[in-house]
């Protein structure tokens, strides 16, 4: 009875407590509670980090299967019903199973390392946007064209409810982000706005800065989780000034060093599922107590891969078989619990599929796609390899844990030499997505590799000297302080010597060139005037093409325009001072193609005169297709992002 009325009082306070804090514009509150109260429930490890890490990976995984609720009800991401209910699901976990939420006071001093590190990998990514003036920011945030997408589907899970491939295109969505990307960390991020703002949103601009705020954050939980992840799988045997040094050396990697292509390349969905493997591989490795915890981490955590980015599920099914194998005796005991989670969440999982298939999904179109990416450095994974390799010799046979990341090290590298067989059978040579793998086995070994710093023993006679002179070391090896001037090739994307890709990004050399141009275009009040719009303005494509899409995304109309931004090139027609003709390739496709094909009126914005005189031209032939033109002479073409301090 008092049990029953407990739990009463709890869902009670689940719906007072967001009603409150919405009256008085805290809705943030709700978050806090929602984070505290999942590692309350979790009972993996003895440290409060232990707890607050896996919490928010298992609560952005249940967060995302949420998001099948909110897609489908009438209140959409409204702050009050989505905090009291996400609460109320909480009260309901502890009801089931009974248990006190408890949060251990337990910390160990390299959970200072940790929380410093996340810290500093979050002042190193937002950095070169925090000093630019005006304008200048967007250069930083959108400098990689996937970000452009990603903010795009972020809006509109903010403003549709859920998640957009299962609700009616509204033609603010390229359809290919629809067709092809699992939506789940956009969704979380959308979850966590909803709530932060509690409903009043702002204008795209305001949205825009908070979302680039949650990118940083999910690339600083990359970061902590990666390490965390480390230091769990290592254990106990490595208590002391050698968990220090693994902390600040993984920390300090993965801040400074090549993981940052990620944060300006525009990659936040598979920065986030980094997130999410990580934890999982900790799970499987070291599982809590609770057999049915364990089957649920695992459930949640493998749906929260699958929504986020589906290209890891195999790396991550091998890791769970592994582990289920490994651990059969108690699964054999638990049997009917580890069933039922595999029917509720493999059903779950099945959900990203079953959308590919409604929209017509092309595995292999998607898999031979192709792009700049900025690939992992092959020395890398070998070494690591072979650290986790002596980590591992000599211990395997009586250990599950290594025996489980020795399948995932395996699975990862398989996987990334079958991917690196079929792009180059089917394509001549790797692709983007072949490199989408050494980054995923990457992390994996990094963590693999942890253990390795158990086979050195030494009794340390001044453990803290010793922890500060070897968190000093690892700083230094990772090559994470600047000892040199920044050396970087822009146009070859090429470092110079002892220069790392975080000194790069953070010195402010990696940026896109439309700030200028988007300064302008807003003080004319053209930049959010709703007019679907190409532009050409430049005689780079890839600019120009960017700049349509960032134009597009700003008036939530690039479903309609998306298809014609990416046929905006201008290489050889903006610029030429020469007659126009469809003589040229680059003309003829613009036309045919670009304004013929058009989804709805477009408006083009150039500040080239011959170019307005064909195009014009054009539209006046084919006035059925209501294209306008705009020449603004004074348009910029490019600029270096103006700093603020």
């Amino acid at each position: 009875m008092n049990r029953l009325l407990r739990a009463l009082a709890g869902l009670a306070l689940a719906w007072i407590v967001p009603v409150l804090a919405h009256l008085v514009h805290a809705d943030v509150i709700v978050l806090v509670l929602l984070w505290l109260g999942t590692a309350s429930l979790l009972r993996i490890g003895g440290t409060l980090v232990d707890r607050l890490v896996p919490a928010l990976a298992v609560l952005a995984a249940g967060v995302m299967v949420f998001g099948l609720v909110t897609t489908v009800w009438p209140w959409g991401l409204a702050a009050i019903p989505v905090g009291g209910t996400t609460l109320s699901v909480l009260v309901l976990v502890a009801a089931v199973t009974g248990r006190t939420p408890r949060l251990p006071r337990r910390v160990l001093g390299s959970d200072l390392a940790l929380l410093g590190g996340g810290l500093f990998a979050a002042a190193v990514m937002a950095l070169p946007a925090m000093r630019a003036k005006g304008f200048g920011d967007l250069a930083y945030v959108l400098a990689g064209g996937d970000r452009i997408r990603h903010a795009n589907l972020f809006d509109a899970i903010v403003r549709l409810g859920g998640y957009p491939s299962m609700l009616p295109a509204d033609g603010s969505v390229e359809p290919a982000m629809l067709r092809q990307y699992p939506a789940g960390v956009h969704y979380f991020y959308a979850f966590i706005d909803s709530i932060v703002t509690g409903g009043r949103h702002g204008s795209i601009f305001a949205e825009l800065d908070r979302y680039w705020i949650y990118a940083v954050f999910g690339y600083t939980m990359f970061t902590v989780a990666v390490a965390w992840a480390a230091r769990y799988v290592a254990g106990p045997q490595i208590a002391g000034p050698r968990r220090a040094f693994l902390v600040v050396a993984v920390t300090a990697f993965l801040s400074t060093g090549y993981y940052t292509v990620m944060i300006w390349s525009g990659y936040d969905a598979q920065i986030f599922s980094f997130v999410i493997l990580a934890v999982l591989v900790a799970v499987l490795a070291r599982a809590p107590r609770s057999a049915t915890e364990w089957f649920v981490a695992i459930g949640l955590l493998s749906v929260g891969i699958t929504f986020t980015y589906t290209l890891f599920v195999p790396l991550a099914a091998v890791g769970v078989l592994a582990a289920l194998v490994t651990g059969w005796g108690r699964v054999k005991r638990h049997w009917k619990a580890a069933v039922a989670c595999a029917v509720v969440f493999g059903g779950i999982a099945l959900v990203q599929p079953v959308v590919w298939l409604v929209k017509d999904f092309k595995t292999d179109t998607q898999l031979q796609a192709t792009g700049f990416i900025q690939p992992v450095p092959t020395l890398l994974l070998f070494g690591l390899s072979a650290v986790a390799g002596v980590g591992m010799w000599g211990v395997l046979r009586r250990s599950p844990r290594l025996k489980v990341l020795l399948a995932m090290c395996a699975a990862g590298w398989a996987m990334t030499a079958v991917m690196y067989l079929y792009t180059t059978a089917t394509m001549g040579s790797p692709t983007y997505y072949y490199h989408k793998m050494p980054q995923m086995l990457l992390v994996l070994l990094v963590i693999a590799a942890a253990p390795a710093l158990a086979k050195i023993r030494f009794r340390w006679r001044r453990p803290r000297v010793a922890a500060v002179a070897l968190a000093v070391a690892a700083v230094l090896l990772v090559g994470a302080v600047p000892i040199a001037k920044t050396r970087y090739n822009a146009a070859k994307h090429l470092l110079g010597s002892d220069t790392s890709w975080g000194q790069v990004w953070a010195s402010g050399r990696i940026h896109s060139g439309m700030a200028a141009a988007f300064a302008y275009l807003d003080g004319r009040g053209l930049l959010t005037d709703g007019v679907p719009s190409v532009l050409l303005y430049t005689d780079s494509g890839v600019q120009n093409k960017q700049a349509s899409l960032v134009m597009s995304m700003l008036n939530r109309n690039m479903g309609l325009v998306a298809d014609n931004a990416y046929g905006v090139k201008g290489d050889d027609i903006v610029g030429t001072h020469a007659p126009l003709t469809e003589d040229s390739a680059t003309v003829k496709y613009f036309t045919q193609v670009t304004l013929r094909q058009a989804k709805a009126p477009l408006r083009v914005i150039t500040n080239d005169a011959d170019v307005a005189r064909y195009v014009g031209d054009f539209a006046a032939a084919n006035s059925s297709l209501g294209i306008t033109v705009l020449l603004l002479p004074d348009l910029p073409v490019s600029g270096k992002p103006a700093k603020d301090w």
